[in-house]
């Protein structure tokens, strides 16, 4: 049996016409594919100015018309709450709870799933626990977290068909939004 052969790299030597061709191939075509996204990215951006131009004509032509049908009113009040409620979600002190989930997290719990309603402050969490004694100091570190209270193991399930046996929970909590 042979021993092992060594391995000679030499970063010095001359790459050759083949690999020097080639570089300046790759580099025309990488040129080119700059160039063609360039020449999309001010198309579109001419697109949209169009549109945008148009948007505020048509807006324009609205307000100096001073009347707006019961219809068009009515599309106009419904896309306000709509964007009302949007401004609440982003409004939202998201960071404080991400900070408490993520303070609570330990290596033996794995964070599946977390659904949040700003509007109602409900908190809903799923994930997996390598045991119930880790679920369970899991569920107390979420109750310490000051952003969030009423944290309530809404159902688990050891997952027997698996070898660790770990166990699938769901939880819910109420969120302490502070502005």
């Amino acid at each position: 049996m042979a021993g092992p052969t060594a391995v000679r790299l030499d970063f010095q030597r001359d790459p050759g016409q083949r690999a020097r061709v080639l570089n300046r191939v790759l580099f025309v075509v990488g040129a080119a594919m700059l160039a063609a996204a360039g020449a999309e990215y001010a198309s579109v951006e001419g697109e949209r100015a169009a549109l945008q131009a148009s948007a505020e004509q048509s807006s324009q032509a609205r307000r100096s018309s001073g009347s707006l049908r019961g219809e068009s009113r009515e599309r106009g009040e419904g896309a306000a709450a709509a964007a009302s409620a949007v401004t609440a979600q982003l409004a939202a002190p998201w960071a404080d709870l991400f900070a408490a989930v993520e303070a609570a997290a330990r290596d033996d719990v794995a964070l599946l799933a977390l659904q949040a309603d700003p509007a109602s402050g409900g908190v809903r969490l799923s994930g997996e626990a390598r045991n119930f004694a880790a679920l369970m100091a899991y569920v107390r570190r979420l109750k310490a977290a000051p952003a969030l209270r009423d944290v309530i193991l809404t159902g688990h399930e050891v997952r027997q068909h698996d070898p660790q046996r770990p166990v699938s929970f769901a939880l819910s909590a109420k969120w302490e939004q502070k502005r």
